[in-house]
């Protein structure tokens, strides 16, 4: 093994995924390609339903790049998956920045720094 993929993550990221798939699922033909530590399908918050997407951690980096080689592309319940090692998460940005109010925005009736949504 070259020291290029020692480097290499074993968490990998797959992509659009039927919406019916669960955890088990994707855990079971993961470990098809190697040893999976866990399985996890990213669901919405609110409603619970998946968004198309997961997360798979290999035991190892060989194992994440042979589940790969095996499955990026490759059909799932019709759909073709997209396979890669998963990219660290982004710092993210406050969930809703709000700008700043003009006076002329609200009326005299509104609290200073307080935006009304008109949805």
């Amino acid at each position: 093994m070259s020291t290029h993929h020692s480097a290499v993550s074993s968490k990998i990221f797959v992509g659009n995924l039927p919406f019916e798939a669960d955890d088990q699922d994707l855990r079971d033909i993961f470990s098809q390609a190697g040893s999976v530590v866990s399985a996890r399908i990213v669901t919405d918050r609110y409603t619970g339903r998946s968004k198309g997407f997961g997360f798979v951690d290999m035991a190892s980096s060989s194992d994440a790049l042979a589940a790969i080689d095996k499955f990026d592309g490759a059909e799932f319940n019709g759909r073709p998956i997209t396979v890669s090692i998963a990219q660290p998460k982004k710092e993210e940005a406050p969930k809703r920045s709000r700008p700043a109010a003009t006076q002329n925005e609200h009326s005299s009736r509104s609290a200073p720094g307080r935006v009304t949504r008109l949805v």
